[in-house]
């Protein structure tokens, strides 16, 4: 968009996508719940001195990385998962 004002959340897929490279791995048979990775992506954020996003920007720019990536996205009333994918260093 040129000349006006930037929607909230635009531009920013990248620094979700960024997180995801670091600390998001496949696992076979696992499922991560939108909140754990909302908890960890906080302490992402707080150990690289970064800013978090607001976590209705961050869950929703998540939902278009997991997409892209091809993972599956289950969602059962308010819970949101994702299946085959764990966090890096974890095991």
């Amino acid at each position: 968009m040129t000349g006006g004002p930037m929607a909230i959340g635009e531009g920013v897929g990248w620094r979700v996508a960024g997180y995801a490279v670091e600390r998001l791995v496949p696992v076979e048979d696992s499922r991560i719940t939108s909140v754990d990775v909302w908890l960890d992506y906080q302490r992402w954020c707080e150990s690289g001195d970064m800013v978090p996003l607001a976590e209705a920007v961050f869950l929703e720019e998540l939902d278009t990385v997991m997409r892209e990536a091809g993972i599956g996205r289950q969602q059962v009333g308010a819970h949101v998962s994702y299946a085959h994918v764990g966090f890096a260093g974890s095991d």
